[in-house]
């Protein structure tokens, strides 16, 4: 186990969530489905190193809410169940509201990018949503096909939750666009870890998880297929979960990972940056310290 002192409250200055609000809170939207959170790691991360790098704040926030109601729009696309046998009318209206939501979260960026005169980052990010997909399509076929390690899944997953955010290090100086991508990464990668954790134990999120591929690789796939045609399914998959001892795996996991930024924000030449990297990080620190019930809120 690290212990590492992140610092200390967290900075009251981050108000893209907020901001973000303007694009997603409509009234209809709420009332017929969720919204998925504010992709805020990663968020405050692009900010910092933006700003840094000598980027106006107004046109870094810019750039950081477009990138972030983009994700979120995606990320809405994928609570959309992709059954034909929903019938209920409720069900139905939620579902057709969640393909409606993510295009319209998507679409904000064109107005905020062009309001601000920014348009040459609306192809950019028009690129990187397209590499999104093609990522995600290959990940699918890899899941038809059961040929994905727990390993793999992790590391594939990681680099389609970064895809968005990534593109952006011709904006950086002084060297921080080398020290971009491995950051970035490795934040991304302990929201993963994070949202794993945060799902322990719930059935409708094991089939699409780390944890699925873990069991499975650790020889209990005939009990995974037996689990599919399961009336039982929640008891069935905590106990999987508890044999292999997967709660552990994910914190041991989460451990490194911010290790790793430690080791990295220890590298960068600003004491600024360094330090909202760590006031970001440390919600995950604080998850290793001190883990949560299997299946309760994390964050």
């Amino acid at each position: 186990m690290i212990f590492i002192m992140f610092g200390g409250n967290r900075m009251n200055s981050f108000h893209l969530p907020e901001l973000a609000k303007q694009y997603t809170q409509y009234d209809m939207i709420r009332l017929h489905t969720d919204v998925p959170d504010f992709p805020e790691a990663r968020s405050r991360l692009l900010l910092a190193f933006l700003k840094e790098s000598g980027n106006a704040g107004k046109a870094a926030e810019n750039l950081t809410l477009a990138v972030a109601l983009v994700q979120m729009g995606i990320d809405i696309h994928e609570m959309v169940s992709v059954s034909n046998q929903v019938k209920e009318k409720k069900a139905v209206r939620s579902r057709q509201l969640k393909v409606l939501a993510g295009d319209y979260f998507s679409s904000g960026y064109y107005q905020l990018l062009s309001e601000a005169g920014q348009i040459e980052m609306v192809e950019q990010i028009a690129g990187s949503i397209c590499e999104v997909n093609r990522l995600k399509m290959t990940l699918y076929a890899r899941i038809q096909q059961m040929k994905l390690t727990a390993d793999e899944y992790l590391q594939r997953m990681t680099v389609i939750r970064a895809q968005l955010f990534a593109r952006f290090d011709h904006l950086m100086k002084n060297g921080l666009g080398k020290a971009w991508h491995g950051i970035l990464e490795s934040f991304a990668c302990c929201e993963l870890l994070a949202d794993e954790l945060d799902h322990c134990g719930n059935p409708d999120k094991f089939w699409d998880s780390w944890a699925y591929w873990r069991i499975r690789e650790q020889g209990y796939a005939e009990a995974l297929r037996q689990l599919e045609s399961s009336a039982d399914r929640k008891e069935q998959v905590a106990s999987l979960m508890q044999k292999c001892r997967i709660k552990e795996q994910l914190l041991q996991l989460l451990d490194e990972q911010v290790g790793y930024l430690y080791e990295k924000a220890k590298l960068l030449d600003s004491d600024r940056l360094m330090q909202e990297l760590l006031q970001t990080g440390d919600p995950f620190l604080r998850m290793v310290r001190q883990p949560p019930a299997a299946g309760g809120a994390m964050r």
